[in-house]
């Protein structure tokens, strides 16, 4: 048989034993985040299993920023030093990780958000710029 024939069965095999799988029993309830004033949209990057959501805000300048939000409120996240960031991530501790650029937007660097506000800059490996995609897991 086709190797290409072969692994497509394979796929579809899989797909048919996975469909017929149990229904999941999570259930999910829909609930409106806070805009923040001054921004034009915001979109969501990650949410933890506490409802807080994390991601982009957009701003009424053109630029983005970083935001944390839940059903009670929204905040933009300190940036750096520069005028840009984003969000990418939070665990379940409220931990957020993303990236900003710094003083005079020269750089990026990753940084961690923590739920008491502290803004602490991850750096780099040696170069100039750097992301942080996923936070980690503590304990």
């Amino acid at each position: 048989m086709n190797p290409s024939l072969a692994l497509l069965a394979a796929c579809l095999c899989l797909a048919a034993v996975s469909a017929a799988a149990a229904p999941s029993t999570l259930q999910y309830n829909v609930v409106a985040i806070p805009s923040i004033l001054g921004t034009t949209a915001m979109s969501p990057t990650s949410i933890n299993s506490n409802g807080e959501v994390v991601g982009n805000a957009y701003l009424i300048d053109g630029g983005s920023q970083a935001f944390l939000g839940s059903r009670t409120g929204s905040t933009l996240i300190p940036t750096l030093g520069g005028t840009r960031s984003g969000a990418t991530s939070i665990n379940d501790e409220g931990q957020v990780v993303g990236w900003s650029t710094t003083a005079m937007n020269s750089e990026i660097r990753p940084f961690l958000f923590s739920r008491d506000g502290e803004l602490a800059n991850l750096g780099t490996l040696g170069g100039v710029c750097s992301f942080d995609w996923r936070t980690l897991r503590l304990g």
